[in-house]
């Protein structure tokens, strides 16, 4: 068997994910806060077109997972980069609030076949043990997404508006983004159909699994990650505000969060031959559980955003290499792509919940309220994924 060559397909999707995310995902989060001032919006109904995104992307990540088993890396992954392009057109001349649900239904429908998991489906099927190595270096780049996405919206919008920004931001999708996903997904579509890993259409392989402990442990650990991170991030900014941090800081504050994905990740790279990936993980939550008690007590001392920043970001980067990690050595290797899908069921579920969460928790005692629930959520989530890797142990 001829492997498949590293650098032509993990670079090439390394810079497309960068882009990818920093269009189709983080330009929600920047922009939060201009479509709350220019619709009028409340928080929680902005937050619920991100929270229908995700729940439609959960919905549909199995069936882009099937797809990539088969081998039909350019149709999934291409396709819906294409039709992204379109959908953040179509976003640029939203005037209603059904129409932005609509738009951002549709983008978290091709989400499922565009961003992380679809791609580190197809790195794990095109690369099988090298995997792990092929996921990393894409998340380091990949991890700078927030830092391209935070600060170009700021400075756009002022300069040209968010209409505009939103049509720019499109134009670099379709200009970039595509070519290179389209070399990667085809190189790695060719090369991925010489591995031996076991698919099937059967319903029961899945049931098989979901009838496990390890399996129930999971699920609720991906929900504590991903729950934490989606209520802090879709919020940060207004966060940020309620805890007196000026706006250029604020920007500045958000913009780092992705060079900590990046610094965790490395950090990650540096332990991997020493320490276990259940380990890492565990470590992983364990810092969102300390960033949050850091922003929570930023209000007495501004200092603890800087400790905020640091853990957030490198808890949330090392979250995106493990996932397919913890799948691969609890759960399995056959049928990858569909196990994948099915995993990330509950991750982007909770990360869809946390936005909405956010907001109602925000109603009823502010961020405050919000900090705690994630602070004991990521406590959960560690005990959970000892749970897990202990009994698949056995």
């Amino acid at each position: 068997m001829t492997k498949a060559p590293f650098h032509i397909i993990v670079w090439p999707f390394a810079f497309s994910q960068t882009i990818s995310w920093a269009t189709l995902f983080y330009i929600f989060p920047s922009m939060f806060s201009i479509w709350e001032q220019d619709f009028g919006w409340s928080k929680a109904q902005i937050s619920g077109a991100l929270t229908c995104a995700l729940v439609l992307s959960a919905m549909f990540a199995p069936v882009a997972g099937r797809v990539i088993d088969r081998g039909f890396f350019v149709t999934i992954h291409v396709g819906g980069t294409v039709i992204g392009v379109l959908l953040l057109l179509a976003l640029s001349r939203v005037e209603v609030l059904w129409q932005f649900y609509l738009v951002w239904s549709l983008l978290g429908v091709i989400m499922a076949g565009v961003l992380y998991e679809p791609c580190f489906a197809i790195l794990t099927r095109t690369f099988d043990r090298r995997a792990r190595a092929a996921i990393t270096r894409v998340t380091l780049v990949a991890g700078l997404a927030g830092t391209l996405s935070f600060p170009s919206s700021h400075y756009l919008v002022e300069a040209y508006g968010w209409r505009t920004t939103t049509v720019i931001f499109a134009v670099t999708l379709a200009i970039f983004a595509i070519p290179l996903a389209w070399g990667a997904s085809h190189v790695a579509q060719k090369y991925s159909r010489q591995i031996n890993t076991e698919t099937t259409d059967n319903p029961r392989v899945i049931l098989s699994i979901a009838k496990t402990f390890p399996f129930w442990m999971l699920v609720i650990s991906y929900v504590a990650f991903s729950l934490d991170h989606g209520m802090i991030l879709s919020h940060l900014l207004p966060l940020f505000d309620e805890r007196g941090v000026a706006p250029a800081t604020a920007i500045i504050a958000a913009s780092f969060i992705g060079p900590m994905q990046v610094v965790g990740r490395l950090v990650m790279m540096g332990l991997e031959k020493h320490v276990s990936t259940v380990a890492v993980a565990a470590s992983a939550l364990s810092a969102l559980s300390i960033a949050g008690l850091a922003i929570y007590w930023a209000n007495i001392w501004i200092g603890l955003i800087i400790v905020f920043v640091v853990l957030q970001g490198a808890g949330n980067g090392i979250s995106s290499i493990v996932r397919p990690l913890l799948n691969a050595e609890l759960l399995g290797r056959n049928n990858f792509g569909l196990i994948s899908g099915v995993m990330a069921l509950p991750f982007i579920g909770g990360f869809a919940a946390g936005p909405f969460i956010s907001a109602l928790l925000w109603e009823i005692g502010g961020y405050d309220t919000v900090l705690l629930f994630a602070v004991v959520i990521s406590m959960i989530g560690v005990g959970t994924l000892l749970l897990a890797a202990r009994t698949a142990s056995h």
